[in-house]
């Protein structure tokens, strides 16, 4: 490796560190999470505090733990036998002791034992609590994620060595906001509330309410409990939580109001948590006007405690599209069924703008909705919805259009896909359109003084699929499109034949930093043509100047020349750094990348026109054919190209329903010898109505043009676009 391109790498490793330190200034690494669990005595029994103790003492020995779960990782397990232990989520405790600790202390504040140790006696004492975790994990399926624990509590006579007593616990409860917080917090409530379990079966036993022989005795009980979290950082003593979920896991649910017992009002946000200090509140959300929302009252905030709030409401989205499957701007009005009330009307949100979808919050019941502002009494233009407390429901419209893509009546609607509690949002996505173009073409690639201008049609597939899944991002596109062209002075012919490939993957390592590799395929299906002026000869060269054909003309014949085969030329582009989210919404999307770059442009059977600059360009004659009638071509060497490559790539959606994406490259050569490579992409597309919108699309590049000069290559095209989507 020479100098020079050891000082361009040295210089490419500069600018990585620098983009870290950057990144450092403005975001926080990906960091460790530890986990406590902690004696909470709001939730302790009053009836089970005894006046008297038991005249007995007991020593509470450490919490033995399969080996599977005795280590720092919180275990997550699968559909099935499969686990896996988290990297980030770790146990800040010791679960053998802390448990026990725990167990201890509930027996002390109930005064159950005359003497409660955790491990020293100076005499042997009465009787051992032994607890024994079998499972304790997180169990995770497609739409919900669960707190399970396994354990056993055993009561045993030291001196007889025989278990007296034992209780069994399975339980498993959803964690409401999906969170490893929560399912602490759930494992925090089931031991607590299983030692007290435990400890009334310690009452009961001596009372001789219960039966000598319980060593098999099973306890599946499932009891609910609403307070799901644990100690977090940063809340001071007196503080606790409040989180009502989010049922669509979005950030356009409406705001709830919070009433201390002075009836001060604070104001919270579904799905976002909530810190306020120690008492009794009462909470009032919904949609409508007061008299049609919800209260929850009495609801007790502990010191880091996150209070969850169970879901006794419903929500609902509603979509309104056309047969073709397009956004239809209509009113449309929410009504109750067993009241006639109305809670209001909206307009469906067009996303292709960046708009977000009003989420109603309601009472569980039947609701009524009309369009076109028809009455709650009518029985045209209406559909009914159920919606269930817990459960978001997202009800699609469908209606007409006349002519002119004017909404008319409605011919169709339903609930097509609930949104669960807990369901994770879809990491991957993926889209189909089909667009019919006409389009008004013009480039200089002939001649840099002269546009040369003619209509085509084409089709083009286009395909969009990503999967993001945070650090982790995949992004593929592909255009296929396929064309044809007439000119004044020429047939219909082969216009536009292209398959473009795009393929980018992103990590994170900052929460806007990260690695980017891409591969991408430039291509095109059907071998082309140049087709030649009457009598013109036309002659073949190889790479290396040497004659390959010749092929004479009669004076009225035209002629094809192949110029050339299906799949080449083929330019792929590898790409390897670090990527920069600058921006990032539903209408501005702004990255910056650098990194290493490669550039392969893969000729096979690929003729270029000859440059008349060149000596083979000046000669008349080759093996006795002459030249002087015939145009030269030239077969196209293959050529990889390494260098440092700067990009950035923008989508922007701006007003009027117009949408601006640009994508700029610069490719840097190793080679001083080769010049710097530049691609600057503009999209501009302009919704008119319905499915028709106006594409434009200019790019400029430096490239090395077929006549062999070196100039701005600049390539405009105007579309007139009809599009279906697929999905």
């Amino acid at each position: 490796m020479n100098r020079e391109k050891i000082e361009i790498i040295r210089i490419f490793l500069i600018l990585i560190i620098t983009s870290m330190m950057f990144g450092c200034a403005s975001n926080e690494f990906i960091t460790r999470n530890y986990y406590i669990l902690e004696y909470y005595a709001h939730n302790e029994k009053e009836e089970l505090v005894r006046e008297e103790p038991l005249d007995l003492s007991v020593i509470v020995k450490d919490t033995k733990i399969s080996r599977t779960y005795d280590r720092k990782q919180i275990v997550f397990r699968k559909n099935g036998p499969k686990i896996v232990y988290a990297d980030y989520d770790l146990w800040g405790v010791d679960l053998s002791n802390i448990i026990p600790d725990m167990v201890a202390k509930r027996m002390k504040n109930y005064n159950s034992f005359a003497q409660v140790q955790r491990d020293y006696f100076k005499e042997l004492p009465d009787l051992q609590v032994q607890t024994t975790i079998n499972n304790i994990e997180i169990i995770e399926s497609s739409n919900s994620k669960i707190a399970r624990l396994n354990m056993e509590f055993s009561l045993m006579e030291m001196k007889s060595e025989k278990i007296i007593l034992l209780h069994y616990v399975e339980k498993e409860k959803e964690i409401i906001d999906g969170t490893v917080d929560g399912f602490v917090q759930n494992i925090n409530d089931i031991i607590l509330e299983e030692t007290d379990i435990f400890i009334d079966k310690v009452y009961k036993f001596y009372s001789g309410e219960l039966p000598k022989d319980t060593e098999n005795e099973e306890n599946i009980e499932r009891i609910d409990f609403n307070l799901v979290d644990l100690y977090q950082d940063g809340v001071s003593a007196g503080t606790g939580m409040l989180l009502m979920p989010s049922l669509t896991k979005s950030d356009n649910e409406e705001y709830y109001y919070i009433f201390d017992s002075k009836n001060n009002s604070i104001v919270g946000r579904f799905g976002e948590v909530k810190s306020l200090p120690q008492g009794k509140y009462t909470i009032r959300f919904g949609s409508g006007d007061i008299s049609q929302q919800m209260a929850i009252e009495d609801v007790n905030i502990y010191p880091r405690y996150r209070q969850i709030i169970e879901p006794t409401w419903g929500c609902l989205i509603v979509d309104i599209i056309d047969k073709n499957r397009n956004y239809a701007k209509v009113n449309y009005e929410v009504f109750s069924m067993k009241s006639g009330e109305s809670y209001g009307s909206e307009f469906p949100a067009d996303e292709a703008v960046g708009e977000q979808d009003k989420v109603w919050v309601l009472k569980p019941g039947i609701y009524k909705i009309v369009i076109n502002n028809e009455p709650f009494n009518t029985y045209t233009n209406f559909t009914t919805v159920q919606i269930d407390a817990n459960k978001a429901k997202q009800l699609t419209i469908v209606v007409d259009t006349d002519d002119d893509g004017n909404p008319l009546n409605m011919v169709g609607a339903g609930v097509l896909e609930d949104i669960g509690l807990g369901q994770d949002l879809s990491k991957t996505s993926y889209s189909h359109a089909i667009h019919a173009n006409l389009n008004l073409y013009s480039d200089n690639s002939v001649d840099k003084d002269e546009q040369i201008y003619s209509i085509t049609t084409n089709i083009q597939y286009d395909s969009h699929f990503e999967y993001d899944n945070y650090p982790y991002h995949y992004n593929l596109k592909s255009l296929l499109e396929e064309g044809a062209t007439k000119t004044t002075d020429t047939d219909l012919r082969k216009s536009a034949d292209e398959l473009d490939i795009r393929n980018t993957f992103l990590y994170y390592f900052l929460k806007n930093l990260g690695f980017y590799g891409r591969f991408d395929i430039n291509t095109h299906l059907i071998s082309d043509y140049v087709y030649l002026n009457e009598g013109v000869d036309y002659v073949k060269f190889s790479s290396d100047e040497e004659l390959e054909e010749f092929h004479a003309a009669d004076q009225n014949e035209s002629l094809e020349m192949k110029k050339n085969s299906s799949f080449f030329p083929l330019e792929m582009k590898q790409g390897l750094g670090i990527n920069l989210q600058l921006l990032k919404s539903s209408k501005t999307n702004l990255s910056l990348r650098g990194g290493l770059g490669l550039r392969q442009d893969i000729n096979n059977d690929v003729y270029s026109v000859l440059s008349e600059d060149s000596n083979l360009a000046q000669q008349d004659t080759i093996n006795g054919f002459d030249l002087t009638n015939a145009n030269k071509y030239i077969a196209l060497d293959n050529n990889v190209t390494e260098g440092i490559e700067l990009s950035a790539e923008a989508n922007f959606k701006l007003p009027i329903d117009l949408t601006y994406s640009t994508n700029a490259e610069v490719l840097i050569p190793f080679d001083k010898e080769e010049s710097v490579s530049t691609e600057w992409e503009n999209s501009f597309d302009l919704r008119l109505f319905k499915y028709v919108s106006l594409n434009y699309k200019f790019k400029l590049s430096n490239k090395p043009s077929e006549l062999g000069e070196d100039y701005w290559l600049t390539e405009h095209s105007l579309f007139l676009r009809i599009s279906y989507f697929i999905r």
